[in-house]
């Protein structure tokens, strides 16, 4: 490794170690990469049941992974099927309608940037089983997506997610959100409550501004 690259990666992951393993957030002197926004808080996965794409299906080295749904949340645990209780990670093979156990919180680890503009990676253990979840910045677009790329090696699960989230400072947290649901008349009606910064005010006579704070609630 070239001295150039070597200094800023040992920094990054002494900034890294320095501040603990924390699933939902990765700092280094890049900034810092916060994906509490996008879990949910409810017990469910925000990216659920993902295959792999139409690419992976043609490579045979990954048809145990194209023959699988895998669901994930970030920074909270939830609960699928019999086997997947509070957990990060879920697989559920198409053959046997099972659940298994991929990944759970507490095992996160990240993995700093290599080089000039490399991504971060979050990485978990359970048992024998691994799970790299690489960083695809994505500033152009609010949509979110996790893509399923492959097993390989065996029992080494490669994923990306692509967001705004996973770009350094790309979501810096102003405003909380959670989840809840509403029963009124004997419907449930699942929502989110929002709460925190939500934009700027400014004085109609001086032309003042100042940050403007308050709640809403939409529906989910």
């Amino acid at each position: 490794m070239h001295l150039l690259v070597a200094i800023p990666f040992l920094l990054n992951l002494f900034l890294a170690t320095s501040n603990g393993e924390n699933p939902c957030r990765y700092a280094d002197s890049a900034g810092v990469i916060d994906l509490t926004s996008l879990g949910h808080t409810d017990g469910t996965p925000a990216f659920a049941d993902t295959t792999t794409s139409a690419s992976a299906w043609m490579q045979y080295c990954d048809r145990v992974v194209s023959f699988s749904e895998y669901s994930f949340n970030p920074c909270k645990p939830f609960t699928e099927g019999t086997t997947c209780k509070d957990v990060a990670v879920c697989q559920v093979p198409f053959t046997s309608g099972e659940s298994f156990i991929l990944a759970k919180h507490d095992s996160a680890v990240w993995i700093p940037p290599i080089g000039f503009g490399g991504s971060a990676t979050l990485t978990y253990t359970y048992q024998t089983k691994h799970v790299k979840i690489s960083m695809q910045c994505t500033k152009d677009t609010e949509v979110n997506v996790l893509e399923i790329i492959s097993e390989s090696p065996q029992e080494t699960y490669n994923m990306k997610l692509s967001s705004k989230c996973a770009c350094f400072d790309g979501c810096k947290k102003s405003i909380a959100k959670t989840d809840f649901t509403l029963y009124n008349n004997g419907m449930e009606i699942k929502m989110k409550l929002i709460a925190g910064f939500l934009g700027i005010s400014q004085n109609p006579q001086t032309g003042a501004l100042r940050p403007s704070m308050g709640w809403i609630t939409t529906v989910s």
